[in-house]
């Protein structure tokens, strides 16, 4: 019945819902009226314009969908302890661990695992929590947010990345040697709006100065860096992304004498969802190639 209505949820009408499930239209019908039987509500509203779920409905679909998600990874968990290497992981990753760090946990698990499915979503931090809580995602990786938003969550420091100041080769500025001589220049910063916390304000603060406005600003420190490499603006930016970046020959640091504030990469999962074999072994993988950070 719950797969029935999830059909509903991805087609207009009836007779497509029906005929992706393989069923005839008058099963499915009776068995979207069971379920409104028995939970007594109306879960779907028919017109002239098709099929949609109502209110009820909707809520009941995100949970079908992690219910569905449970049973199929209970599927792959009984056939993982009985020995078969197979499955599919879903995780989530921040841009910057995406390239610094899953290239080589990857290869790592793919010498023992070269069966299982491993799905990627490039995600930017805070909204990737969404796709944790609607079961879409098994895991994620990336900087969290304080507060009461890691309740849900179990997390674990996998590595602190060093921070510095990025400028391209040849930049006018690039002898300056200190924070303070750089408050005026033209600043492009980086992060989610809504994410952990800005470095660029953060290590300005920390020396009792008002950090510069930014003229610019992206989600990604790998689109920010893009920019940089064709502008005279500084970025604060991961000192290994320009070791790993096809751009390191474009772009440099500008030694600062003064601390800059570090960014810490997280990984994280809900704590009411149990690892299966297969996450497990990625997660360590992920681990082992942290510790060379």
């Amino acid at each position: 019945q719950l797969r029935n209505l999830l059909a509903l949820t991805e087609h207009s009408s009836l007779s497509a819902a029906s005929q992706s499930l393989g069923i005839a239209q008058p099963v499915l019908t009776r068995s979207i009226q069971q379920l409104e039987l028995e939970l007594g509500v109306k879960l779907v509203e028919r017109s002239a314009r098709g099929t949609r779920l109502t209110e009820d409905g909707a809520r009941l679909a995100l949970r079908a969908r992690k219910i569905e998600r449970e049973m199929v990874r209970a599927h792959e968990e009984i056939e993982q302890r009985r020995g078969n290497r197979i499955g599919h992981v879903r995780i989530g990753v921040s841009p910057v661990a995406l390239v610094l760090l899953l290239p080589k946990a990857m290869a790592l698990f793919r010498r023992d695992y070269p069966e299982v499915r491993v799905s990627i979503t490039d995600g930017l931090f805070p909204q990737v929590f969404d796709k944790l809580d609607a079961a879409v995602l098994d895991f994620a990786i990336g900087p969290l947010p304080g507060g009461d938003a890691l309740t849900p969550y179990q997390t674990e420091t996998l590595f602190t990345g060093e921070m510095g100041v990025v400028a391209r080769a040849g930049h006018p500025l690039c002898g300056i040697g200190s924070l303070s001589g750089l408050i005026r220049a033209n600043w492009i910063s980086c992060g989610p709006v809504d994410g952990p916390g800005d470095i660029l304000e953060a290590s300005f603060s920390a020396l009792g100065i008002e950090a510069p406005v930014p003229m610019m600003h992206c989600d990604s420190a790998i689109s920010a860096l893009e920019f940089v490499a064709e502008s005279d603006l500084l970025a604060m930016l991961p000192r290994r992304l320009l070791e790993v970046s096809h751009m390191r020959h474009s772009v440099g640091l500008i030694p600062i004498r003064e601390p800059i504030a570090h960014a810490t990469v997280h990984m994280f999962r809900r704590k009411d969802m149990v690892p299966t074999p297969t996450e497990t072994a990625l997660t360590a993988a992920l681990r082992l190639c942290a510790k060379a950070f």
